[in-house]
């Protein structure tokens, strides 16, 4: 008698998230069970619990996915850009993927259901802070900003761009308000947080 081929833990999340992301995408996050994603996966219910406790968990994973495409399309930074079309061409970049590219239907699950910030955001704006503070470290040593602090710059204006660097909130202002300018906003909030840099107290 034959054995089944053992997988690896990656190859089993993987079977995990494509089962997920399919009845996610047909069929709805309510309306799929944990059952359900083990049946598509074809393995078992316990073997799904082993790697994933719950629906929670395995929306985050897929999620922590898609941002991680969004990153990988920013590309390389040009550190020798100037400030200011360096953090807009990004912040335009989220803009467009959720905006004129379609939202990730993950994205509006988790939107319509995640009310704390899940980690997976966290560390996404993590590392658009990371990003964010070598472009203004650059900056400031060519002398196009004033001298400060680029990782707490980093960390602010993360967090002044909230409507573009939280894709939740930016989901929900697409879905809610017919008519928002995304990329108007972006353009006046990057000029006008730039502004400010050069010009630290």
């Amino acid at each position: 008698m034959s054995r089944r081929p053992r997988h690896t833990t990656a190859e089993t999340r993987q079977a995990i998230f494509d089962a997920a992301s399919g009845l996610f995408d047909t069929v709805g996050y309510s309306n799929t069970s944990m059952a359900d994603i083990a049946a598509q996966a074809g393995m078992s219910s316990a073997n799904v619990y082993k790697h994933f406790p719950n629906k929670a968990a395995i929306i985050h994973f897929i999620a922590e996915h898609h941002f991680q495409e969004i990153e990988r399309d920013l590309g390389p930074l040009d550190l020798a850009r100037p400030v200011e079309e360096q953090i807009l061409a990004d912040v335009l970049h989220l803009a467009r993927r959720l905006s004129l590219d379609g939202t990730p239907q993950i994205l509006d699950v988790l939107a319509s259901t995640v009310f704390d910030e899940p980690p997976v955001l966290r560390s996404f704006r993590g590392r658009l802070a990371a990003r964010f503070a070598a472009v203004f470290a650059a900056g400031v040593a060519r002398g196009e900003l004033a001298p400060g602090d680029p990782v707490a710059s980093g960390q602010t204006v993360v967090e002044a761009l909230m409507a573009f660097t939280d894709p939740l909130l930016l989901v929900r202002r697409l879905t809610t308000e017919p008519g928002f300018d995304a990329e108007g906003l972006a353009r006046r909030l990057v000029k006008l947080l730039v502004a400010g840099l050069k010009h630290l107290p």
